[in-house]
């Protein structure tokens, strides 16, 4: 009986799942400033540029301790929000992990109706006794447009917060030759962290999904962010920003200082796969050929890429060697590969017209060709 079989379109979704990670728990919950006057605390009072008050719509401290993440949405009070600043209040504010962890990096977020969103930079609580703690750049809490405080226990401090007015902010993806990208897609928003053992990004607030136009731009949402911008690679890649990549998507996880952000993408090359699967000069049926993903954060995940059909014949016709670190017949019981193809190799000497297997590969890879 004849078989063929050909790389589906989601492969690398498929290869993905399969290879997919524990999930990953976050948690938002809303908690009280402890009452009292002898507590030291940090209180942010929120005007606009004209110094009118602003009242956020949304407050929340991102905690990343080891073993998990989580949000704490933060109390409001008028215009302004005051945050305990000891271990010990950080620390009840600690679900689902061993409290007596260490304690990585903090950061705040604000939303105000009408105002670009602010995100402060990655700061360690005062208290802390981690490495991440001892860097001189975590001992400073900084909110953009000069609200910046050194983080000391057992003082109160006082920060204003200067909310603006959004401004027009928007994507341009250009190829390597500086030529527009139109209809790329990807989602954006405020980033927050990366999560668990396999390193998937997550945003602190979803901005939305967004196409290229005909000239390669995309209108985005202004904040004084750092942002999480997650292309979807359809055969190709980001070049710069420099991404955070996994096998679906190029993650961009920067501040963006201009009106308007060049990122430069790589078109990946189509090069169809066919070749003859033979041994001892006679077609193999049945070969079971495997890709390895060339991209994939947690470690490494490969999965059937195509099967010879009875004339020992291989054929992708959609196939883009970029995407896969390696193609390979596997050896028996998961040993050495019989024979094997490097992304290197593919795209510096090209695909084969012919691929010989050892003899000892009867079993391993399919049997005679049928006839």
């Amino acid at each position: 009986m004849a078989m063929t079989s050909r790389r589906t379109p989601s492969l690398l979704a498929v290869l993905a799942v399969f290879c997919a990670s524990l999930p990953m728990a976050s948690l938002a919950e809303e908690v009280q400033t402890p009452a009292g006057s002898n507590q030291p605390v940090l209180r942010l009072f929120f005007a606009d540029e004209s110094g009118q008050p602003v009242i956020p719509t949304t407050a929340k401290l991102t905690i990343v301790p080891w073993g998990g993440v989580q949000t704490v949405a933060l109390p409001v009070q008028g215009s302004g929000v005051s945050i305990p600043l000891t271990r010990a209040w950080i620390d009840q504010q600690i679900k689902q992990v061993d409290a007596a962890l260490h304690l990585y990096v903090q950061h705040l977020y604000f939303e105000a109706e009408g105002y670009a969103p602010i995100r402060s930079n990655e700061f360690a609580w005062p208290g802390s006794s981690d490495t991440v703690a001892e860097n001189p750049a975590t001992k400073t809490l900084d909110l953009g447009r000069g609200a910046r405080v050194e983080l000391e226990s057992g003082k109160e401090l006082r920060l204003n917060v200067v909310f603006r007015k959004p401004g027009k902010r928007s994507l341009r993806f250009l190829d390597e030759t500086g030529a527009p990208m139109p209809g790329v897609e990807f989602t954006h928003g405020a980033f927050k962290v990366i999560e668990g053992h396999c390193g998937v990004a997550s945003a602190i607030e979803d901005y939305g999904s967004r196409v290229s136009d005909r000239d390669g731009r995309a209108d985005i949402r202004d904040a004084d962010v750092e942002y999480l911008i997650e292309v979807r690679k359809n055969r190709f890649g980001v070049v710069t920003p420099k991404p955070y990549s996994n096998p679906d998507t190029d993650a961009i996880i920067a501040r963006l200082p201009s009106e308007e952000t060049i990122v430069v993408l790589h078109r990946w090359v189509r090069m169809p796969l066919e070749f003859n699967v033979l041994r001892d000069s006679k077609p193999v049926g049945k070969g079971l050929l495997t890709g390895m993903l060339a991209v994939y954060p947690c470690g490494k995940c490969d999965g059937p890429l195509a099967t010879s059909d009875k004339n020992g014949i291989i054929s992708v016709a959609d196939f883009y060697p970029e995407e896969y670190e390696y193609i390979a017949f596997p050896g028996e019981s998961g040993g050495r590969e019989l024979w094997k193809l490097t992304q290197a190799e593919m795209l510096s000497k090209g695909l084969p017209k012919t691929v010989e297997l050892p003899r000892e590969a009867d079993t391993a890879v399919g049997g005679p060709a049928e006839h």
